[in-house]
Protein backbone atom coordinates (compact mmCIF):
# COMPACT_ATOMS: atom_id res chain seq x y z
CA UNK A 1 0.00 0.00 0.00
CA UNK A 2 1.05 3.87 -1.09
CA UNK A 3 1.97 5.94 2.35
CA UNK A 4 3.50 9.06 3.35
CA UNK A 5 5.85 10.06 5.93
CA UNK A 6 5.37 13.81 7.45
CA UNK A 7 7.78 14.94 9.89
CA UNK A 8 9.45 10.83 10.21
CA UNK A 9 6.03 9.87 10.78
CA UNK A 10 4.34 6.99 8.97
CA UNK A 11 0.79 7.39 7.59
CA UNK A 12 0.11 3.71 8.07
CA UNK A 13 0.98 3.86 11.48
CA UNK A 14 -2.51 5.97 11.68
CA UNK A 15 -4.03 3.52 9.27
CA UNK A 16 -3.39 6.25 6.17
CA UNK A 17 -3.08 4.99 2.62
CA UNK A 18 -3.04 6.81 -0.48
CA UNK A 19 -5.82 5.74 -2.49
CA UNK A 20 -4.90 7.83 -6.34
CA UNK A 21 -1.59 8.84 -7.55
CA UNK A 22 -0.59 12.31 -6.42
CA UNK A 23 -1.04 15.00 -9.29
CA UNK A 24 2.21 15.94 -11.44
CA UNK A 25 2.65 19.72 -10.19
CA UNK A 26 4.65 21.95 -12.27
CA UNK A 27 5.13 25.51 -9.69
CA UNK A 28 4.39 28.89 -11.15
CA UNK A 29 7.30 30.89 -12.20
CA UNK A 30 7.18 34.25 -9.90
CA UNK A 31 7.11 37.01 -12.90
CA UNK A 32 6.04 40.41 -12.95
CA UNK A 33 4.60 42.21 -15.93
CA UNK A 34 4.97 46.11 -16.79
CA UNK A 35 3.19 48.35 -19.31
CA UNK A 36 5.19 51.04 -20.86
CA UNK A 37 3.23 53.69 -22.36
CA UNK A 38 3.92 54.26 -25.90
CA UNK A 39 5.13 50.46 -26.41
CA UNK A 40 3.59 47.46 -27.81
CA UNK A 41 3.31 44.32 -25.32
CA UNK A 42 4.92 44.36 -21.56
CA UNK A 43 8.29 44.42 -19.85
CA UNK A 44 8.75 40.90 -17.86
CA UNK A 45 10.17 41.30 -14.66
CA UNK A 46 11.61 37.78 -13.78
CA UNK A 47 12.72 37.11 -9.98
CA UNK A 48 14.19 33.65 -11.00
CA UNK A 49 11.85 32.14 -8.11
CA UNK A 50 8.76 29.69 -8.29
CA UNK A 51 5.88 29.99 -6.13
CA UNK A 52 4.57 27.44 -3.87
CA UNK A 53 2.43 24.31 -5.47
CA UNK A 54 -0.69 22.71 -4.20
CA UNK A 55 -0.59 19.32 -4.13
CA UNK A 56 -3.48 17.64 -2.59
CA UNK A 57 -3.28 13.99 -1.60
CA UNK A 58 -6.53 11.81 -1.72
CA UNK A 59 -6.39 9.42 0.72
CA UNK A 60 -7.87 6.31 3.04
CA UNK A 61 -8.71 5.82 6.69
CA UNK A 62 -8.46 2.30 7.53
CA UNK A 63 -9.34 1.38 11.21
CA UNK A 64 -7.49 -1.90 12.58
CA UNK A 65 -10.38 -4.75 13.36
CA UNK A 66 -11.53 -3.63 16.89
CA UNK A 67 -11.48 -0.08 16.44
CA UNK A 68 -14.07 1.94 15.60
CA UNK A 69 -13.39 4.97 12.26
CA UNK A 70 -14.27 7.85 14.49
CA UNK A 71 -11.47 6.93 16.37
CA UNK A 72 -8.92 6.10 13.62
CA UNK A 73 -10.34 9.77 12.16
CA UNK A 74 -9.66 11.24 15.25
CA UNK A 75 -6.05 9.94 15.88
CA UNK A 76 -5.46 10.57 12.07
CA UNK A 77 -6.87 14.07 12.39
CA UNK A 78 -4.41 15.13 15.37
CA UNK A 79 -1.23 13.98 12.81
CA UNK A 80 -2.97 15.83 10.30
CA UNK A 81 -3.39 19.17 11.89
CA UNK A 82 -3.18 22.64 9.92
CA UNK A 83 0.51 23.76 10.60
CA UNK A 84 2.21 27.31 10.35
CA UNK A 85 5.37 25.60 10.00
CA UNK A 86 7.15 23.22 7.05
CA UNK A 87 7.54 19.50 7.31
CA UNK A 88 9.43 16.97 5.32
CA UNK A 89 7.21 15.26 3.04
CA UNK A 90 7.99 12.02 1.33
CA UNK A 91 5.87 9.28 -0.18
CA UNK A 92 6.31 6.11 -1.43
CA UNK A 93 5.29 7.17 -5.55
CA UNK A 94 8.73 9.33 -5.14
CA UNK A 95 10.88 7.32 -2.94
CA UNK A 96 14.26 9.22 -3.91
CA UNK A 97 12.82 12.52 -3.65
CA UNK A 98 11.14 14.66 -0.12
CA UNK A 99 8.91 17.91 -0.05
CA UNK A 100 8.65 20.44 2.61
CA UNK A 101 5.31 21.01 2.97
CA UNK A 102 2.66 22.55 5.26
CA UNK A 103 -1.42 21.16 5.98
CA UNK A 104 -2.96 24.30 4.66
CA UNK A 105 -6.36 23.60 5.75
CA UNK A 106 -8.80 22.12 7.88
CA UNK A 107 -9.78 18.12 6.65
CA UNK A 108 -12.96 16.34 7.02
CA UNK A 109 -13.35 12.22 6.62
CA UNK A 110 -16.35 11.01 4.60
CA UNK A 111 -17.48 7.58 6.39
CA UNK A 112 -17.61 4.47 4.34
CA UNK A 113 -20.28 2.69 5.93
CA UNK A 114 -18.89 2.93 9.04
CA UNK A 115 -15.71 0.99 7.73
CA UNK A 116 -13.22 3.28 6.11
CA UNK A 117 -12.63 7.40 5.27
CA UNK A 118 -11.43 8.84 2.58
CA UNK A 119 -10.83 12.79 2.58
CA UNK A 120 -8.26 14.84 0.87
CA UNK A 121 -5.01 16.14 2.64
CA UNK A 122 -4.71 20.45 1.43
CA UNK A 123 -0.41 20.28 1.28
CA UNK A 124 1.00 23.22 0.36
CA UNK A 125 4.39 22.66 -0.87
CA UNK A 126 7.63 24.67 -1.41
CA UNK A 127 8.14 24.59 -5.16
CA UNK A 128 11.48 22.36 -4.64
CA UNK A 129 11.17 18.67 -5.08
CA UNK A 130 14.72 17.94 -3.16
CA UNK A 131 17.15 14.72 -4.36
CA UNK A 132 17.90 12.64 -1.25
CA UNK A 133 21.04 11.77 -3.16
CA UNK A 134 21.83 15.60 -2.58
CA UNK A 135 21.81 14.71 1.58
CA UNK A 136 24.65 13.21 1.19
CA UNK A 137 28.24 14.64 2.37
CA UNK A 138 30.70 14.82 -0.21
CA UNK A 139 34.41 14.80 1.15
CA UNK A 140 36.91 16.81 -1.10
CA UNK A 141 40.47 16.43 0.26
CA UNK A 142 41.57 18.37 -3.01
CA UNK A 143 40.38 20.72 -5.78
CA UNK A 144 37.71 18.79 -8.06
CA UNK A 145 34.42 19.11 -9.92
CA UNK A 146 31.14 18.93 -8.85
CA UNK A 147 28.12 17.16 -11.05
CA UNK A 148 24.85 18.99 -10.57
CA UNK A 149 22.49 16.11 -12.05
CA UNK A 150 19.73 18.61 -12.21
CA UNK A 151 18.54 22.10 -14.11
CA UNK A 152 18.60 23.99 -11.01
CA UNK A 153 21.31 25.72 -9.52
CA UNK A 154 21.70 23.70 -5.57
CA UNK A 155 22.09 25.76 -2.08
CA UNK A 156 24.84 23.30 -0.78
CA UNK A 157 25.94 23.46 3.15
CA UNK A 158 29.75 23.32 3.30
CA UNK A 159 32.03 22.96 6.21
CA UNK A 160 35.70 24.25 5.76
CA UNK A 161 37.87 22.84 7.45
CA UNK A 162 41.64 24.27 8.68
CA UNK A 163 43.06 26.89 10.82
CA UNK A 164 44.14 30.29 9.68
CA UNK A 165 42.54 32.28 6.41
CA UNK A 166 41.82 30.72 3.22
CA UNK A 167 39.92 31.18 -0.10
CA UNK A 168 37.36 28.78 -1.09
CA UNK A 169 35.97 28.88 -4.70
CA UNK A 170 33.35 27.10 -6.10
CA UNK A 171 32.56 28.39 -9.76
CA UNK A 172 32.64 32.12 -9.96
CA UNK A 173 32.12 33.05 -6.65
CA UNK A 174 34.98 33.27 -4.20
CA UNK A 175 34.48 33.06 0.01
CA UNK A 176 37.53 34.74 1.47
CA UNK A 177 37.57 33.45 5.12
CA UNK A 178 39.94 35.17 8.02
CA UNK A 179 39.85 33.02 10.54
CA UNK A 180 39.32 28.83 10.69
CA UNK A 181 39.19 27.38 14.37
CA UNK A 182 39.02 23.75 13.12
CA UNK A 183 35.83 24.66 11.01
CA UNK A 184 33.68 27.17 9.11
CA UNK A 185 30.25 26.51 7.67
CA UNK A 186 28.50 28.62 4.90
CA UNK A 187 25.36 27.67 4.48
CA UNK A 188 24.27 28.86 1.22
CA UNK A 189 20.33 28.22 1.90
CA UNK A 190 20.27 30.57 5.06
CA UNK A 191 23.11 32.73 3.09
CA UNK A 192 24.89 32.22 7.14
CA UNK A 193 28.16 31.17 8.27
CA UNK A 194 28.57 29.84 11.81
CA UNK A 195 30.87 26.96 13.67
CA UNK A 196 29.03 24.15 16.07
CA UNK A 197 30.54 24.42 18.96
CA UNK A 198 31.14 21.08 21.32
CA UNK A 199 28.29 21.39 23.41
CA UNK A 200 26.26 21.19 19.91
CA UNK A 201 25.64 25.23 20.35
CA UNK A 202 26.19 27.52 16.92
CA UNK A 203 28.03 29.76 17.17
CA UNK A 204 27.62 33.19 14.33
CA UNK A 205 30.73 33.59 12.42
CA UNK A 206 29.40 35.86 9.71
CA UNK A 207 31.87 38.44 10.81
CA UNK A 208 34.64 36.04 9.65
CA UNK A 209 33.80 35.82 6.29
CA UNK A 210 33.74 38.07 2.81
CA UNK A 211 31.16 36.55 0.48
CA UNK A 212 29.55 39.44 -1.53
CA UNK A 213 27.16 36.05 -2.81
CA UNK A 214 27.73 32.71 -1.05
CA UNK A 215 28.01 29.53 -3.17
CA UNK A 216 25.68 27.68 -5.65
CA UNK A 217 26.41 24.85 -7.62
CA UNK A 218 24.68 24.98 -11.04
CA UNK A 219 23.35 22.87 -13.71
CA UNK A 220 26.13 20.67 -14.84
CA UNK A 221 29.55 21.04 -13.98
CA UNK A 222 31.12 23.21 -10.90
CA UNK A 223 34.90 23.52 -9.65
CA UNK A 224 35.54 23.38 -6.58
CA UNK A 225 39.22 24.49 -5.17
CA UNK A 226 40.59 26.94 -2.14
CA UNK A 227 44.15 28.03 -1.13
CA UNK A 228 45.89 29.22 2.30
CA UNK A 229 44.97 27.20 5.49
CA UNK A 230 41.93 25.03 4.24
CA UNK A 231 42.99 21.44 5.16
CA UNK A 232 39.85 19.55 3.15
CA UNK A 233 36.04 20.42 2.80
CA UNK A 234 32.77 18.54 3.03
CA UNK A 235 29.38 19.33 0.86
CA UNK A 236 26.02 18.53 0.89
CA UNK A 237 24.83 20.00 -1.79
CA UNK A 238 21.12 19.84 -1.47
CA UNK A 239 20.18 18.89 -5.41
CA UNK A 240 16.50 19.77 -6.01
CA UNK A 241 14.02 19.63 -9.28
CA UNK A 242 10.17 21.04 -9.64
Amino acid sequence: MNEFILNGVRSGAYGIIITEPPPAVFPKRIVETVAVPGRSGTLILDSKSFANAALPYKCAILPEDDQALREAAEAALMLLRPTAEYMRMECTYYPDSFRMARISNEISVESIVEEAGRFTIPFDCKPQRYLKSGEHPILMDTAGVLWNPTLFPALPLITVYGSGSGALTVGDIVVKIKAIDGHIVLDSEMQDAYRVAESGALENKNGSIYAPVFPQLSAGETAVSWTGEITHIEIIPRWWTL
